[in-house]
């Protein structure tokens, strides 16, 4: 059985019904009064330039003589006594002046050009959208495009047209083809394909502490060395971040990867500032971390904007990513816990933390039923 309708709704239907009602007659009471002078009064500025216009170009007397006439009746009446009639013989007598006879045939070159208006100014449109079209063809055209705004997107843009350009080199079959393309991706990695990936859980769902170790030191990466970073991006986003202008920096980065090199070597005060930072932090990606921190209390500093460092060196991407967020991914985690450590204490801590990096993990994989999951069954499988 249907159900009734709500009395409440049905008058409140009725009351918008009648509101639209009262406002379409509003509009239409306030064209009827005040329309007409609205006409006019447009109307009367665009005769006394045209009148104005033709005085002062025609070379007929009796144009120029009718013109100065007619100009003195337009400025001298006012808009809102101005009948129809008269505007249709003003009307009427500018068209004829603007008339051209050819033989037997009379045509006004004025009502031309306003009747052909509308399509020139249609083929305008048209042209430019094409022109658009035209200019984003290609996704190389493209990234020229975003170059001069959005230089970091170009990394992402070099990347994935890299993968889609080998999509059909290989002769293999489909599904070999789409493992090889899963392998190339830029995803980050779920927190059990980390553990089952680097056998750091055995087949009982019980994770490893001395493989987590070895993780973890391999995500931390190399310990700071007394004059500098062991690796040319690291230096070269350490300067960044420590000078004036980061931004100007990180889009020569992500705009020409060889300017990554030109920037390895670290100038006087980029030397001095990593001296500082190395007496509290042990880590090159700790030392990252922290001179991060700094630079974004001066300005906006997002990820995107050194997400080149992403296809270089994937778990310092995923840590400076991760940095103050609530959950950081998971190839991230053990240098943002090394990093939270040596803010704690103060001070260099060399020691990997990964007793809190095993209790992460095994918090993120908990939250779903992860043995369920056809990754942890294949894994099982395999033994």
């Amino acid at each position: 059985m249907a159900a009734s309708a709500n009395p409440q709704q049905q008058s409140l239907s009725s009351d918008d019904f009648f509101s639209g009602i009262l406002i379409a007659l509003g509009i239409i009471a306030l064209i009827w009064f005040f329309g007409r002078d609205a006409v006019m009064l447009l109307w009367k500025g665009f005769k006394i330039a045209e009148l104005w216009a033709l005085i002062h170009l025609s070379s007929n007397p009796d144009i120029v003589q009718n013109g100065h006439l007619l100009l003195r009746d337009v400025e001298g009446e006012p808009f809102t006594k101005i009948t129809w009639k008269q505007a249709n013989f003003i009307n009427g007598w500018i068209d004829a002046c603007y008339n051209i006879r050819i033989g037997r045939f009379q045509f006004s070159p004025w009502m031309l050009f306003l009747n052909f208006l509308p399509m020139v100014v249609a083929s305008l449109v048209w042209s430019k959208g094409k022109n658009l079209r035209q200019t984003f063809r290609k996704p190389w055209d493209l990234a020229v495009y975003m170059a001069r705004e959005y230089p970091w997107m170009l990394p992402v843009i070099r990347q994935r047209s890299s993968i889609l350009a080998r999509k059909f080199v290989s002769s293999k079959g489909y599904f070999d083809s789409l493992m090889n393309r899963q392998q190339q991706s830029d995803w980050p990695i779920h927190p059990l394909n980390i553990l089952i990936d680097n056998k750091i859980i055995d087949r009982n769902g019980n994770i490893l502490p001395d493989q987590m170790d070895t993780w973890v030191q391999k995500q931390l990466g190399p310990k700071a060395g007394q004059t500098g970073f062991s690796r040319p991006e690291s230096a070269a986003l350490f300067q960044a971040f420590v000078s004036k202008e980061p931004a100007r920096l990180l889009k020569a980065y992500a705009a020409r990867p060889s300017a990554l090199k030109k920037m390895s070597g670290l100038n006087e005060s980029a030397r001095k500032k990593y001296q500082e930072y190395r007496k509290r932090h042990a880590y090159e990606i700790t030392i990252l971390l922290a001179a991060l921190a700094d630079a974004r209390k001066n300005g906006i500093l997002p990820p995107s904007w050194f997400i080149f460092l992403k296809y270089i060196n994937r778990p310092f991407w995923y840590a400076l990513h991760g940095l103050k967020l609530p959950r950081p991914h998971a190839e991230g985690l053990p240098a943002i816990i090394q990093y939270e450590m040596e803010r704690h204490d103060g001070r260099p801590v060399e020691q990997p933390q990964s007793q809190w990096v095993i209790k992460g993990l095994q918090l993120s994989i908990d939250e779903t039923d992860w043995k369920k999951s056809k990754a942890w069954r294949s894994y099982v499988n395999q033994g």
